[in-house]
């Protein structure tokens, strides 16, 4: 029985044990559930442990404003999209003049 619950909540599944009656069947789809959640939970605190280990960059002034200031780097990013789609939207425009232009004739 230690065998099967180790290697279910462990979510290894050999198949070489496994319950073979109605209470045992509910008994181990209980495990299951508590087996994933309890790995969740274990996972999820690693990393948040692994996250919070991670040095926060501060900004400096004298960087370049683009790559130290996220609003201006986002800023950027929208400028050069807007510039891209203009662009783009002005190609389809003169396509369909011209199609518009093939058709009349």
């Amino acid at each position: 029985a230690f065998w099967w619950a180790f290697v279910t909540v462990a979510t290894v599944g050999y198949g070489d044990k496994y319950p073979v009656t109605t209470p045992g069947r509910l008994v181990a789809v209980l495990l299951m559930a508590v087996g994933i959640a309890l790995f969740t939970v274990i996972i999820g605190s690693m990393a948040e442990w692994f996250q919070k280990r991670q040095p926060v960059r501060p900004l400096a002034s004298d960087e370049d404003p683009d790559t130290s200031n996220p609003v201006a780097e986002i800023r950027q990013l929208l400028e050069q999209h807007e510039k891209t789609n203009q662009q783009t939207i002005a190609e389809i425009k003169a396509r369909l003049a011209q199609l518009e232009a093939s058709l009349k004739e």
